[in-house]
């Protein structure tokens, strides 16, 4: 019912000096050799998205969520990126399911997440998969399957 973009959206722009935030404009793709200007204060503006380096946006109020879930359905993501690639540790560890919608194994399905060479040295390469169930495929033909199952 609440959806938290923790890495943003492109719909908008978002001024890196004050943070303005404000829809992405026609004016604005007009011309390629200038970058957008913000209206408040004249400095750049950048797409509302989060970049490496930047804090990632709506993390705790994610992390609180997830551990009251039942169950997370996590679709199309390499499970690699964290902060946010750590939330299905959360809903495992409050004994919740993981749903995974991919086209591809990653390190939830392999039970690599959150390891390191180290840690994959002194236990089990493989580990226990977080995931409960993983659909493979397409997402857009895997989770409309998965919803009209669920959902009659």
């Amino acid at each position: 019912q609440k959806v938290i973009e923790l890495h943003g959206d492109h719909r908008r722009l978002q001024c890196i000096r004050c943070e303005w935030l404000g829809p992405v404009e026609p004016a604005h793709l007009a011309d390629e050799t200038e970058v957008p200007a913000c209206p408040e204060c004249g400095f750049y503006l950048k797409p509302n998205v989060v970049l490496f380096g930047e804090d990632v946006r709506g993390m705790e109020e994610a992390t609180e969520g997830v551990a009251a879930c039942d169950a997370l359905l996590v679709i199309g993501t390499s499970a690699q990126v964290f902060p946010a690639a750590g939330l299905p540790a959360v809903v495992k560890a409050h004994d919740g399911l993981i749903f995974e919608f991919n086209t591809e194994e990653t390190a939830l399905t392999k039970g690599t997440a959150g390891a390191n060479w180290l840690s994959l040295l002194l236990e089990d390469p493989d580990g226990p998969a977080q995931t409960d169930f993983l659909f493979k495929g397409p997402a857009a033909r895997t989770v409309d399957l998965f919803a009209a199952t669920v959902l009659g």
